[in-house]
């Protein structure tokens, strides 16, 4: 089975989407509604949970347990990898730039401020997450 364009297309459409609705501003008043009887992040999630088990099972069919176990632990060791990388990125940026862990910008919870050695310890771990962040750990599940 080939990759479907149409469902490519409809996971960037919802990407986009989602994008605009973080967005601050009047775009989002238009955008930030669902989409049929789905929000972007609903549909998303749905499409790429449909996606990855035609991948997987594909492999399983194809291969045996053993490498659709690897390619599965590659996958999610992957998207650790780059949750990390925004991790620190974020805390990096509201260091340098306290304004923007303030209540303006809000990519900080109060939790952070209020016991930032714990917060900087338990992002890792995937129990404290800043605001844009949270879908990371339900991919890890």
């Amino acid at each position: 089975m080939k990759r479907s364009v149409q469902i490519d297309a409809l996971r960037g459409f919802l990407l986009f989407l989602m994008m605009i609705d973080h967005l601050p501003g009047f775009v989002r008043a238009y955008s930030y509604q669902m989409f049929g009887f789905v929000s972007a992040a609903e549909g998303f999630v749905f499409i790429s949970g449909y996606v990855a088990g035609i991948v997987y099972s594909r492999i399983f069919f194809t291969n045996d347990l053993q490498v659709l176990t690897t390619r599965t632990r590659k996958r999610a060791r992957t998207i650790y990898f780059y949750h990390l990388i925004m991790y620190l990125g974020v805390l990096l940026v509201c260091v340098l730039i306290p304004s923007l862990g303030s209540t303006d910008f809000k990519f900080l919870s109060p939790l952070f401020f209020d016991k930032p050695a714990p917060s900087m310890v338990l992002g890792p771990v995937l129990l404290y997450q800043p605001v844009y962040l949270n879908i990371f750990p339900m991919y890890e599940i």
